[in-house]
């Protein structure tokens, strides 16, 4: 009968670590993840290809878009992802013309500035890029 209250106690001083352990690892992880955004602090737009050169994007904002969307933009295209039907695209394969989706850090950016500061990703719209 001792034999196998040691055991059980054994089994449960195990089971006790393995939950610290198991608690431990989730907030620590959870502590060194950064945070994403919200989407009430991203804002996007659509627009077309003015030109592009270098690592800067030149665009023009599209009729549908709210007013302060429709002027040209530019920004840096360093690190910042292009999305074309899931495939990922350099900015180099862009022309002309191509339609996309811009979504940007609207905390980031400074009113009535034409530079997007931080550009989250760019998605291509067009069916053909």
């Amino acid at each position: 009968m001792k034999k196998t209250v040691k055991v059980l106690l054994k089994c449960l001083a195990c089971l006790i670590l393995l939950a610290g352990v198991s608690l431990g690892g989730f907030f620590l992880g959870k502590a060194t993840v950064p945070k994403p955004l919200s989407w009430t602090k991203t804002d996007a737009f659509v627009a077309t290809v003015v030109d592009y050169q270098g690592d800067f994007l030149l665009v023009q904002g599209a009729p549908i878009n709210d007013g302060a969307h429709q002027g040209q933009f530019s920004f840096s295209t360093e690190g910042v992802p292009l999305w074309w039907h899931g495939v990922s695209l350099s900015f180099a394969d862009l022309k002309p013309g191509h339609t996309l989706k811009i979504v940007y850090d609207k905390t980031a950016q400074e009113p009535g500035s034409t530079v997007l500061s931080h550009v989250l990703y760019v998605g291509g719209m067009d069916h053909e890029l």
